[in-house]
């Protein structure tokens, strides 16, 4: 079975809940991604998705659009759990975590599609 750490994508940008959606909006087009991990300090509380950000002020905190609750999967879990996850919940993405509870990737519906088509 398809496990997660698998398919995902690593994680290599983020965001505080203190940033802005124009900050938000433009690492997204500049790195084409649709899906940001939110921290305070050094713990994980939010995703934020293009979706997130359609028809928001650029000057609106990324707190006040962020999603919450924090739905989370791990490295080890199975490929079909998240899926169910995913379409329970109508997310497109979800932060992996380690063992440690560290952030370590996100997988997203296009990272399940490209699975499915190679």
């Amino acid at each position: 079975m398809t496990k997660v750490f698998d398919i995902m994508t690593e994680c290599i940008f983020r965001l505080n809940e203190s940033d802005t959606v124009q900050k938000a909006s433009l690492m997204m087009k500049e790195n084409q991604i649709h899906h940001l991990p939110v921290y305070l300090d050094k713990e994980l509380t939010g995703m934020v998705s293009t979706f997130d950000l359609i028809g928001v002020s650029y000057d609106k905190l990324i707190s006040d659009v962020m999603t919450k609750p924090l739905i989370t999967a791990y490295e080890g879990e199975e490929l079909q759990t998240i899926i169910k996850t995913m379409l329970d919940n109508k997310i497109h993405g979800i932060p992996v975590i380690d063992s440690k509870q560290q952030l370590i990737g996100i997988v997203s519906s296009t990272d399940i599609i490209k699975h499915f088509k190679a």
